[in-house]
């Protein structure tokens, strides 16, 4: 199981819990009201004052957690997630991972710069994420170099991989005006690098795969049905019999 906390430029904090092969996901802002109520733990322990006592620390991981944990990413959290940590699943035992993205809000940032390691969870008992034996609690660092662009050299084409996902027993996907987009662009004698496309029709997710990894596309363009639920997004693949199947 892991469950991945990432707080984005925006103070937005994006909920994501991985468990038995599905990614379930929640969102809503920090709430930076509680950055008043944590900086008083935190100058008293920078005084060395009698308040590194456990209730003191306990008092800080409580208002951690409520910065962190607001709305409907808690009641995720407490109605998903802790469940699965209160019946101690040790065979699957829970990785918590907090990333906080670079970000031009001074309350964002503010919220990066605070000691994560003390936060608690109230939940049933109470427990401090970083320590209690059932599960894993890390700090990510988000500056990770981003992925490299392939440039084009020369007159190369850009190489434009077309899918298309039509299943006998479903509304029409319209191909023909994407495609008529794509081939103007193509013909057009201002077009420097014009695109070659290479269109698929009805892959299975393998053969979807396969073709991802051989054809070695730059832009690939999915035409399919989906479905955007809270829990997941789907979409319509045809089996080997022609019926549908959502994935």
């Amino acid at each position: 199981m892991q469950y991945h906390l990432t707080v984005q430029s925006d103070g937005l904090v994006q909920a994501e819990f991985h468990h038995s092969g599905q990614v379930v996901w929640r969102s809503s802002p920090l709430d930076v009201t509680q950055l008043a109520h944590i900086q008083p733990y935190l100058d008293e322990l920078g005084n060395g004052l009698a308040a590194q006592t456990r209730s003191k620390l306990t008092a800080l991981g409580r208002y951690l957690y409520a910065l962190l944990f607001t709305d409907v990413v808690q009641a995720h959290f407490a109605e998903v997630v802790w469940p699965l940590v209160a019946a101690g699943q040790e065979h699957s035992p829970l990785t918590i991972t907090l990333t906080f993205q670079p970000s031009d809000q001074y309350s964002v940032r503010q919220a990066a710069a605070l000691p994560w390691e003390f936060i608690y969870c109230p939940l049933a008992a109470g427990i401090f994420l970083a320590t209690d034996p059932r599960l894993t609690w890390a700090r990510r660092d988000s500056g990770y170099p981003p992925p490299q662009t392939d440039a084009l050299v020369g007159v190369a084409h850009l190489r434009v991989l077309l899918v298309h996902l039509q299943p006998a027993d479903t509304a029409p996907v319209s191909l023909a005006r994407i495609r008529n987009v794509l081939e103007e662009l193509r013909n057009s004698a201002t077009a420097v690098r014009r695109p070659a496309p290479l269109i698929k029709q009805n892959p299975t997710p393998a053969q979807l795969s396969t073709d991802l990894a051989e054809v070695q596309r730059q832009v690939l363009h999915l035409l399919l049905h989906g479905r955007f639920a809270p829990d997941s997004t789907r979409f319509a693949f045809t089996d080997s019999q022609g019926q549908v199947r959502w994935y």
